[in-house]
């Protein structure tokens, strides 16, 4: 499987497989358009922590939700 290195759309900083895969989760729209959020400026968005958003990761791991790894 190829290694393709996704950068957010607000700051530039690359954006992990697991907040790849909350973004396509939380903003479906967008992420088919290829534009993802790094957790800091999601949170901000959101109006919520970076932790906040970890344990949703979590959660869904923990639900077995394939788009996490």
């Amino acid at each position: 499987m190829k290694n393709h290195a996704r950068t957010c759309c607000y700051c530039d900083s690359e954006v992990p497989r697991d907040a790849v895969g909350l973004n396509r989760k939380l903003f479906e729209k967008n992420s088919r358009q290829n534009q993802f959020m790094c957790l800091s400026c999601m949170a901000l968005v959101l109006e919520c922590t970076c932790e906040d958003l970890e344990a949703k990761i979590e959660e869904f791991k923990a639900d077995g939700c394939r788009m996490f790894s």
